[in-house]
């Protein structure tokens, strides 16, 4: 069964109410950071011991932060915690708020190669068949472009260009990686990808939860996002937690950064 897509009759799409995929959480998690202030990561943002707390409750009209609780599974609850990220036509696009297994680290491109998009970063996403909830609306094929749009680094054309180069496959996947338009869209403190500021994603540490080299000093530094870099032929753009910013990494850079899931529910099937 394939989720309902945009270009489905409206009758089709069901109405707010008739299957719920989120619900506006009621408490926000919170964590004690354990990094000492004379290290990086939260340490140094709030200082050792303090209580951080992630995301927002939704008031109104939701924006970039606000938490929700959501049913990635037909037939289980809503206990994985996700943020909102943008609306996108009749679309709700939200992040989760773990790396995939447990902190695991994978490379964008075993191959240390950029213009193929994430051939190695979106394996261990979800498959449709793991988080089957019908109304999460599997990313499927997609175009990748630069952070500023191009459709070529020094290595390739990218993926969705014309038809010698078609869309990069989320084959089977239920959830996608975040791009940095959506990032930068998302995170108010961050003026621009690129600038390479230290501390610039200190307004929106939501990006950062349950990272261990943020929270503890310990296991994942950040994770892929799935723009390339348009001057390098192997860099990418990542959320890098322990200085708190945006930079990027070559491709194989596997020792370091995860993968995050982000998916796509309509906007009819999440709770106001």
């Amino acid at each position: 069964w394939r989720p309902i897509q945009l270009s489905d009759t409206s009758n089709n799409i069901p109405e707010e109410g008739g299957d719920i995929v989120c619900k506006p959480a009621t408490e926000l998690n919170k964590v004690i950071c354990n990094i000492s202030s004379t290290s990086m990561g939260c340490g140094e943002k709030i200082g050792y011991g303090n209580e951080m707390t992630y995301g927002t409750l939704v008031s109104g009209t939701p924006k970039a932060g606000d938490a929700y609780d959501c049913k990635v599974t037909k037939d289980g609850g809503y206990t994985e915690r996700f943020y909102y990220i943008k609306s996108e036509g009749a679309n709700t696009i939200l992040i989760y708020n773990k790396n995939m297994n447990n902190q695991a680290t994978y490379a964008y491109d075993s191959n240390n190669q950029n213009w193929y998009g994430p051939r190695s970063a979106y394996l261990p996403l979800p498959d449709t068949s793991v988080w089957d909830n019908p109304y999460i609306i599997a990313p499927g094929a997609r175009a990748i472009t630069t952070k500023d749009g191009a459709t070529s680094t020094p290595g390739g054309t990218l993926p969705g260009t014309d038809s010698s180069h078609p869309k990069f496959e989320y084959t089977g996947k239920a959830a996608r990686l975040l791009t940095a338009s959506e990032l930068a869209s998302a995170c108010s403190s961050l003026s621009t990808i690129g600038k390479y500021a230290y501390g610039e994603l200190d307004g929106c540490i939501w990006l950062m939860e349950n990272i261990g080299q943020f929270e503890t000093g310990t296991g994942a530094t950040g994770y892929w996002l799935e723009t390339p870099n348009a001057v390098n032929n192997n860099f990418v753009w990542v959320v890098y937690s322990k200085k708190r910013y945006v930079p990027n990494n070559d491709a194989q850079g596997d020792r370091f950064y995860g993968v995050r899931p982000v998916i796509t529910v309509p906007t009819a099937n999440i709770s106001k």
